[in-house]
C-alpha cells in the first residue's frame, strides 16, 4: 500500500528493506533501559489507579510488535495475577501482518491496522487504561497530524488513564550528542517544527537516515492539557532528583551497564505523561 501522513516510509518493512536496520539500530542497550522503565512506571501507576479491573492496553505506533509484546510481558509482571489485554496498532498493513505472525503464540496480544487520522482502534469496543506510544510524535511531520494523533489518544482513554510517550530528550538533541549507534547532526538551535536528521546503523554496519521533526515538548504538552489531562515531562537520565532516577539506576545495572558511560552525561530520553481526568 502507499502510505501518506505519519510515519515516515522508513519505518515501513512492506515498502523498505532497510526497516530491518531500523529496527536492529533500536536494540541499543540504552533503549531497552528507557523502554523499561517507562513500562515499569506506566505499569505501577496504572494499577494503582485501577486496583481491582483487568487492564487493557494500547500500543500506537507498534511497528512489528516487538514493542507490543514487551508491553505485555511487563504488564503479567505487574499486573497482579489480573488478566492484560494489548493491541497493537500501526498505519502500515504490512507491519501489523508481521507482528501478528510473529506474536500470534502470546495469548492476550493483538493487531490492528489503524487509519491515519480516524480513532484509535479499540479492544472490544472499549476505551484503554492505558496507552503507550515510543519514538511516534517525532516521525509525523505536520504539527497538525500530531495534534490530531494526541486528539485520538486521550479519546481513547478511560477517565484515569494514562497516555505515555517516549521520545528522546530535547537536552540530548540540541547538543547534537552521538550515543550508542545514533548519530544526532548538531546546528546552533532547534525550532518547533525544524527537520531532524537521525542516522542509524546495525551491527553490520549498514546505515539508514531518519528525518524527524523537532516538536518541543511544552507545545505537546499544552495540546494534551487543552484537551482535559494533567502532563508531566519527565527526564530518563542519572539526576537524582529525577522521578525515574532509582527505577533508572536499577535497570542500568542489572543490564551490566556503567552509569558513568558518555551517554548519560545527558538526558537522553524524556517521558510525556498524560493522565485523562
Amino acid at each position: 500500500m502507499t502510505s501518506t501522513g505519519y510515519p515516515h516510509d522508513n519505518y515501513n518493512v512492506a515498502q523498505n528493506a532497510s526497516y530491518e536496520v531500523f529496527e536492529n539500530a533500536l536494540g541499543l542497550p540504552t533503549n531497552d533501559i528507557a523502554y523499561k522503565v517507562a513500562g515499569i512506571l506506566a505499569f505501577e501507576n496504572t494499577i494503582k489507579t485501577f486496583s481491582d479491573l483487568d487492564l487493557r492496553v494500547g500500543d500506537v505506533g507498534c511497528f512489528t510488535g516487538g514493542t507490543t509484546a514487551r508491553w505485555m510481558q511487563l504488564g503479567k509482571t505487574h499486573a497482579e495475577g489480573r488478566r492484560v489485554q494489548v493491541l497493537g496498532t500501526d498505519i502500515h498493513q504490512g507491519n501489523v501482518d508481521l507482528a501478528a505472525q510473529e506474536y500470534q503464540h502470546l495469548t492476550g496480544v493483538q493487531f490492528r491496522f489503524m487509519d491515519t487520522g480516524n480513532e484509535i482502534p479499540r479492544i472490544d469496543d472499549r476505551l484503554y487504561h492505558l496507552l503507550l506510544a515510543t519514538f511516534v510524535l517525532d516521525t509525523i511531520p505536520s504539527f497538525a497530524d500530531v495534534m490530531i494523533l494526541c486528539r485520538n489518544m486521550v479519546a481513547a482513554l478511560e477517565v484515569g488513564g494514562t497516555l505515555y510517550l517516549l521520545r528522546l530528550h530535547p537536552v540530548a538533541i540540541k547538543s547534537g550528542i552521538t550515543f550508542g549507534e545514533y548519530h544526532i547532526h548538531p546546528r546552533e538551535k532547534w525550532v518547533h517544527g525544524d527537520p531532524l536528521t537521525i542516522e542509524l546503523t546495525n551491527q553490520k554496519q549498514r546505515t539508514i537516515t531518519i528525518n524527524d521533526s523537532f516538536w518541543e515538548p511544552e507545545r505537546i504538552a499544552e495540546v494534551l492539557s487543552n484537551l482535559g489531562c494533567v502532563v508531566q515531562l519527565m527526564d530518563l537520565g542519572l539526576d537524582p532528583e529525577s522521578l525515574v532516577h532509582e527505577h533508572l539506576c536499577r535497570e542500568v545495572a542489572a543490564v551490566g551497564l556503567s552509569l558513568d558511560l558518555p551517554e548519560w552525561s545527558v538526558p537522553l530520553y524524556q517521558l510525556i505523561c498524560a493522565k485523562r481526568v
